[in-house]
Parts: C-alpha cells; sequence; structure tokens
C-alpha cells in the first residue's frame, strides 16, 4: 500500500532545514477490542519507527468502551519531556483491513496531536519503506488475512 507523506508547519526552533514545513508519515487506522466491537472513528497515527510499543490518546481508549485506567500500568518514557503513564490493553490494529492482535497503550498524558504505531503490535508485522525525496512510502503485510 502506498502512502503520501503529510505536510505539516514546522516548529522553527526544531528544524534545521529552515523550510516553514515538514513531511511526516501519517496514516489512519481502525481499531478494535479483542471481541471485536467495531471503531467508528478513524484515528490518524504517526507511523514512528523509535517507539518501542503503539501508542494510544487515552481518550480513544474510552471511546474503544476500555476502562483505560485498568490495564497494565506503565511509566511513560522517550517522547515526552514531562512525566506520565500509560495503560496497557488488548487491541486490533486495521490499516486498510490488514488487521494486527496487538498490546497497545492509552496514555492520558500523550501531548501530541496522533497516536503511534511503534516497533511491537506495528512493525513486527509491517514492512515499511520510507521514500522521502519522493514524499511516499509503503506498507506492506509480513502476512495476509
Amino acid at each position: 500500500m502506498k502512502f503520501w507523506y503529510t505536510k505539516l508547519p514546522a516548529n522553527p526552533q526544531l528544524t534545521s532545514s529552515g523550510k516553514p514545513y515538514v513531511y511526516i508519515p501519517l496514516v489512519d487506522v481502525d481499531l478494535f477490542t479483542p471481541d471485536r466491537s467495531k471503531s467508528n472513528f478513524k484515528y490518524r497515527v504517526l507511523i514512528d519507527s523509535g517507539a518501542d510499543t503503539c501508542l494510544f490518546h487515552g481518550s480513544i481508549g474510552e471511546m474503544l468502551g476500555l476502562n483505560v485506567k485498568s490495564g497494565k500500568r506503565s511509566p511513560m518514557r522517550g517522547i515526552m519531556s514531562k512525566q506520565g503513564e500509560v495503560f496497557y490493553h488488548n487491541v486490533i490494529i486495521s490499516l486498510y483491513g490488514q488487521e494486527v492482535e496487538s498490546v497497545a497503550g492509552f496514555s492520558y498524558d500523550l501531548d501530541m496531536a496522533f497516536g503511534l504505531l511503534g516497533q511491537v503490535g506495528f512493525f513486527d508485522s509491517f514492512r515499511v519503506c520510507f521514500d522521502l525525496p519522493k514524499r511516499d512510502f509503503d506498507i506492506t503485510p509480513k502476512f495476509s488475512n
């Protein structure tokens, strides 16, 4: 599956290019609970090869009907400058019909606009080929439904 990078305004303090924009790999996913309760929304997520796990906003877990804080608790690390906590739950991540069962984190402390698709739960099930000069990226399942 081929996707196009999303062009967003750059933070001038964080970019060395001097350009007023950056390109980032965003996709929309559907999330399900293990009992197959279908989500009724698309959730925009960043494909982040540096993230250990998939991480989503706590409010998304609530929309799925999860008792977010009942999940296995862990401190948040890496993505944020402040302290935070993550609660892990079993979910199904669907990317254009390709479904992956995963343990994913939900956090009320995630202070970025997007959820994250990380190593466990995404990169272990999909091959991703980034081609920034062409402004596109390919995602290929390592399995088929």
